[in-house]
């Protein structure tokens, strides 16, 4: 789009000043250009699924012009070594749910015990793009028109019970998508917790988007209750898990050996 108008002002202006003059105005058009693009989550949203509750949130392109290659990174601010203690092994969890259906599901990206830095989530409408493991698309990019709006999948949240104890399955998403190879997989009691607190950070850039953003999302746990706070409002997730159709058998598994675990010190 730049280039036609660059050549009209070289030909204008004729030889080594119209380079000069054709430069200046190519980069100030593009000062004005990146500018334009400013990408700010608006809200969570949640969607209610037969064993689970999907959190979204909700992405704006707040500026005057296409948001081109839009990504989000997840970052884990919560200590590494807190959560290792949440997560099952994933050799354990293979054994207990390898002959389930769906095991893509559950099988997690992350090393268990390693930090989550910068890792990419996944669009609900995103752009074509490269295949990753098996073959399996990757929703990392998006396009997000001028003032419209795109959501990211943060994870699905189950609610188990095991040993007559209420349970918190978080199953983070990744940049397949919502059903295949999740990032991690998060297990958090909900009487006496190892930790009652879990923080995410999203940060939002794309390919013309003269600065990133960076939100902030909370996973709380207050009376045994789970909610997701953002921007300063707690939005009471417990509540929408009431009345499920039914309980998950592998996120039930995830809880038996994280259960065990912290059992055993």
């Amino acid at each position: 789009m730049l280039e036609p108008i660059l050549e009209f002002i070289r030909t204008f202006f004729n030889g080594f000043l119209g380079g000069i003059v054709g430069g200046i105005i190519l980069l100030l058009v593009k000062e004005h250009y990146f500018e334009k693009v400013v990408l700010e989550a608006v809200e969570p949203d949640f969607l209610r699924l037969k064993k689970s509750l999907r959190v979204f949130l909700k992405i704006q392109n707040k500026g005057r012009t296409l948001a081109k290659d839009a990504m989000a990174y997840l970052t884990i601010k919560t200590d590494a070594d807190a959560l290792t203690k949440l997560i099952p092994e994933k050799n354990k969890l293979e054994k207990s749910c390898k002959g389930l259906p769906g095991w893509n599901f559950w099988d997690y990206l992350t090393p268990r015990g390693a930090k989550i830095v910068t890792e990419a989530l996944p669009w609900t409408l995103p752009r074509d793009s490269v295949r990753g493991i098996n073959e399996k698309p990757l929703r990392h990019l998006a396009y997000i028109p001028r003032n419209g709006y795109n959501k990211i999948a943060l994870m699905d949240v189950y609610k188990v019970t095991y040993n007559n104890t209420k349970w918190y399955v978080l199953r983070i998403h990744a940049e397949y998508g919502t059903e295949d190879y999740p990032r991690t997989i998060i297990a958090i009691p909900a009487t006496n917790p190892p930790i009652d607190r879990i923080e995410f950070e999203v940060l939002l850039t794309c390919a013309n988007a003269r600065e990133e953003n960076t939100e902030r999302i909370e996973v709380l746990l207050r009376n045994s209750n789970l909610f997701i706070r953002f921007k300063g409002r707690d939005h009471n997730v417990s509540q929408q898990l009431e009345n499920l159709k039914e309980e998950d058998r592998c996120a039930k598994k995830v809880v038996e050996i994280v259960y065990k675990k912290i059992s055993s010190g």
